[in-house]
């Protein structure tokens, strides 16, 4: 997302490859969904409020993917009625989305450093996750 010539999406990016969970059925339309760890060595949507892993960032086709875990990271927000807070820490809701987290999140460090007016469609964040 781009807002007067300034674009964070990519910058400082980590890629690592996981097993995708099979019980949500993760194929290349949903690149770019927020994923948590759902078991060992898998990523999936997990549940609302799960620590964010990161994004879906390439589906492998093998049941495999390449998950981004850190860097700046463009997400779907998953409510449109109220802007979430710069600097507020985000977690995933269970569909591959981000919601603002109402507490601190312990051992996994990530805040919102831009949003999308709420006028725009389709409603995004920019996490920066470390």
């Amino acid at each position: 997302m781009a807002r007067g010539g300034i674009s964070f999406d990519g910058i400082g990016a980590h890629y690592t490859t996981y097993a995708l969970a099979t019980a949500d059925t993760i194929v290349e339309a949903n690149e770019g969904k927020a994923v948590t760890i759902t078991d060992n060595g898998e990523a999936g949507y997990g549940d609302a409020g799960d620590v964010l892993l990161g994004a879906i960032s390439k589906v492998d086709g093998d049941g495999y993917g390449s998950i981004q875990d850190a860097g700046y990271m463009e997400l779907e927000y998953a409510s449109c009625t109220a802007l979430p807070a710069l600097g507020a820490p985000v977690v995933v809701n269970g569909a591959g989305l981000v919601s603002q987290s109402t507490t601190a999140i312990v051992g996994r460090g990530n805040s919102i450093v831009s949003v999308e007016p709420l006028a725009m469609a389709n409603h995004t964040v920019i996490v920066l996750l470390g």
